[in-house]
């Protein structure tokens, strides 16, 4: 179904962006109207009319193709499950092709050759990134063969915490107490071969319930709650990220790095489970 979807969302942004470049088009034919006496089978003749052209029927024309390709792409995006990129990449893909196909068949200055590329690239991206989620979410349990106080104490703990992730090299305390709301601390860990660097602030603390962490890094909030509950064989311990871009660059290098992100969630809750269930 959501397969389906998503391919309903892609022929709906590449009709809506067919649809915006016709309707500029029209505008354009109202002002810079075709000779009636012209045939358009006449390649010599139609390039002829087209070199005589004035600059703004050139800036009709990119005008359409720019608000064409933003309003595909936009489209597709919006309209598939999740908001996910692949349908509004297809619209910019085929709107790019189309504009290549025109600038072939027909003569063109160089100068439009460079400027009806550049508004496909520019404007497709803009749609991209405005259609793109404003939130992303990360989520993550498992199941512990250990007390609750223990699983908690070893997540709201920040010393600890670190001692459970092998990743994490060094914490820096940025404040006088160490534990509890209101607690800054940085965290370096070892990612993909490289050391990273994240300030956290403790934001939330409810004991032996669930703790949050907020940071903020590259333009992106990523604020994360871990809760946990009793279980017939222990803990359930569950983590659920939101990851909220605020700019553009973000908005466009989030989604890319989020399976990034995903793993490393992943391998954090594996050694905190491990830590939690070792003999003490």
């Amino acid at each position: 179904m959501h397969r389906l979807k998503s391919v309903f969302a892609a022929l709906a942004g590449l009709v809506a962006g067919v649809l915006a470049v016709a309707t500029i088009q029209f505008v354009s034919s109202r002002f810079y109207p075709m000779p009636a006496n012209l045939d358009v089978n006449d390649s010599q003749a139609l390039g002829e009319w087209i070199k005589q052209l004035p600059l703004g029927a050139y800036l009709f024309v990119l005008a359409s193709w720019a608000s064409g390709t933003f309003v595909g792409v936009l489209v597709a995006r919006v309209l598939t499950v999740d908001r996910r990129a692949w349908a509004g990449c297809i619209v910019w893909a085929l709107m790019a092709a189309a504009t290549i196909i025109t600038l072939v068949s027909l003569p063109h200055p160089l100068w439009f050759w460079f400027a009806g590329i550049l508004v496909c690239l520019v404007f497709g991206l803009f749609g991209l990134l405005v259609a793109a989620p404003k939130q992303y979410v990360v989520r993550a349990s498992r199941q512990i063969i250990a007390p609750v106080g223990r699983v908690f104490r070893t997540l709201s703990q920040v010393d600890e915490f670190s001692r459970a992730v092998p990743d994490i090299v060094r914490v820096e305390f940025l404040t006088d107490q160490h534990f509890g709301v209101g607690t800054r601390f940085r965290e370096t860990r070892v990612m993909r071969g490289r050391e990273a660097t994240t300030e956290l602030h403790v934001a939330e603390l409810e004991d032996n319930r669930m703790v949050r962490m907020v940071s903020e890094m590259g333009g992106t909030i990523w604020d994360t709650t871990f809760t946990v509950d009793s279980a017939a064989d222990g803990t359930q311990m569950t983590m659920h990220m939101d990851c909220r871009p605020c700019s553009l660059m973000s908005r466009f290098m989030v989604p890319m790095i989020l399976p990034l992100v995903d793993k490393a969630v992943q391998g954090d809750m594996d050694a905190i489970k491990a830590y939690c269930e070792k003999p003490q």
